[in-house]
C-alpha cells in the first residue's frame, strides 16, 4: 500500500473581505512516525548546495514544528481510553481518529 498527502489536510475557503485565501475545517490527519519519509529542504535553484544556510533555517523550523505537533499529541486531553471486555471491538475511521 502507498499513500501520500499533507500531515494536516484542511478544506480551503476564500475570505471575501480582502480576497485572501485561508484554511477551513480540518478534513483529515495523516501521521505515523514509524514510516514517515525524511523531510527535504526546499529547492532554491541550481546554485543550492547541501550546506546552504537556508537549509539550516528550514531544518530548525521543521524541528520546532515536529516538537509542537508531538506536544499536542502527548496531551492527556487528546486521548480517549476505552477499556474493552473480551469479545468487544472498536472501529475507527483512519483519517478522523489517530490510533
Amino acid at each position: 500500500l502507498e499513500a501520500s498527502g499533507p500531515v494536516i489536510d484542511a478544506a480551503p475557503r476564500w475570505r471575501k473581505a480582502n480576497d485572501a485565501y485561508e484554511w477551513g475545517p480540518v478534513k483529515s490527519i495523516r501521521h505515523n512516525d514509524l514510516d514517515r519519509l525524511p523531510d527535504l529542504p526546499p529547492y532554491f535553484g541550481n546554485e543550492t548546495s547541501l550546506n546552504d544556510s537556508r537549509n539550516d533555517s528550514f531544518y530548525q523550523e521543521l524541528q520546532e514544528a515536529h516538537e509542537a505537533w508531538d506536544n499536542i499529541l502527548r496531551r492527556d486531553s487528546m486521548r480517549l481510553v476505552i477499556d474493552l471486555q473480551p469479545g468487544e471491538c472498536v472501529l475507527v475511521a483512519n483519517q478522523r481518529c489517530m490510533h
